[in-house]
Formats: C-alpha cells, structure tokens, sequence
C-alpha cells in the first residue's frame, strides 16, 4: 500500500528518532557501565560508595534499546498494542530520567563528603590492611595523588607516605578525593545533561505518538 507524504513524513521521523533512542540507550550504558566500573575497583577504601545516576542509567540504556526494539516490531507489524507498550517504556523512561538526574543534582555534595571520610579511614588503615594498602596504591598511582585530602593525611595517622604517592624525590601533592570526584564528576555531568535533553525530546515525542495513536483510533472507528 502507498503511503500519502504524511504518513511518509512521520514514519521516517519515528525511524529517526528511534535510531536516536538507541543511540542514547548505548551511550547510556557505556557511561554507567564506565562509572559504575572505576568506582567498583575501589570498592573497599570508598565504602561502597556509589553514585545511584551510574546503576539507573544502565538500567534505562537497556530500557531504551527495548523500546527501540519494540517501537520498530510495530512499524514492521503495526498493532494497536504493540505501540501502546512502546509509548508506555518510553514514558518510564523519561520519568526515570528526570528524576535520577535530580536527584543526583541534590546529593552530589553528599558523594564528595563521602568519598572523603572515606578515603581517610582508608589512610588510617593503609598499614593494618592489606585490602586498603592495595586499593589505595592503585588509587594513588592511577591518579597521581596521595592521602584524602592531601599527603599531609598520612602524617597526621602517623604514618610515611607510601611508595605509590612518590614520582622520584616528589610527592603527589593533590589530594584523592578530590581527583576521583573531579574525574567522577565529568561523567555525572554528561549523564545529568543527557538525560534532560533526550527527557525533553522524548516528551514530545510521546505527545506525537499519543496523538497519532488517537488520530489512528478515530479513523478506524469512522470506517465501520
């Protein structure tokens, strides 16, 4: 059956935009999953502490890519409900978005201030527990820092600094905690702004669909 140039115009803008979708959806989980990754190697010395925008956007990444999926099952095989439960993921979707980017605005200073206290009880540790000597030596040496705040942090645990702060006769002078929030914070920052971008793209793509839904319905129902 020919397609009239409307129905042309908005099946290749439904291609189009789903193309997008997908595209964000592995952005999505390449980011989280990269967070989450870093993060997770020092498990240990940072308590666990974890960032909930890095879990969630894998969560919504697979969320989009199934409704990528979805969305182009019902354009090679339109049912009625079929794209009602894409419309359905996709709205999910977009509230899952704006509300973990909030969120995660909100308790960002909360992380940092974790990371820290963290990272000084690690300091404290560093010569009782293998785990800690082992996680904060990668820590340091990855990141070219020494101690929480600063190398002076092993000085006041009454310890020497140990090999992993010291370049040649130097000590790092940057503090860790904040060289891994600073290195966190660039992708909570694009996954932030990512997600009220393509929120916002997303809502008017599911006003269009909503109303090309109805528009659909209406015409069914005038030929019978």
């Amino acid at each position: 059956m020919d397609l009239t140039l409307s129905q042309q115009f908005w099946t290749k803008l439904f291609i189009l935009l789903n193309c997008l979708f997908g595209l964000f959806g592995i952005v999505l989980l390449g980011l989280g999953i990269k967070g989450y990754d870093i993060l997770n190697k020092f498990n240990i010395i940072l308590q666990g502490t974890m960032p909930i925008i890095f879990p969630i956007a894998i969560f919504i990444g697979c969320l989009l890519l199934l409704s990528t999926l979805i969305g182009f099952i019902g354009l090679w095989k339109p049912k009625q409900f079929i794209v009602i439960m894409h419309i359905a993921i996709i709205f999910i979707v977009v509230l899952s978005e704006i509300c973990i980017a909030s969120i995660t605005i909100s308790s960002i200073d909360q992380f940092h201030s974790t990371v820290n206290s963290s990272l000084l009880q690690a300091v404290k540790r560093f010569y009782s527990n293998h785990q800690y000597e082992e996680q904060m030596d990668r820590l340091q040496s990855r990141f070219r820092c020494c101690g929480a705040m600063s190398y002076m942090d092993y000085d006041k645990a009454n310890s020497i600094p140990p090999f992993s702060c010291i370049v040649g006769y130097l000590v790092y002078s940057r503090g860790c905690s904040k060289a891994i929030n600073n290195h966190i914070q660039r992708y909570i920052i694009v996954l932030i702004v990512l997600c009220y971008v393509f929120a916002f793209i997303k809502i008017i793509y599911v006003f269009i669909s909503v109303y090309l839904l109805k528009r659909s319905y209406y015409k069914k129902n005038s030929l019978i």
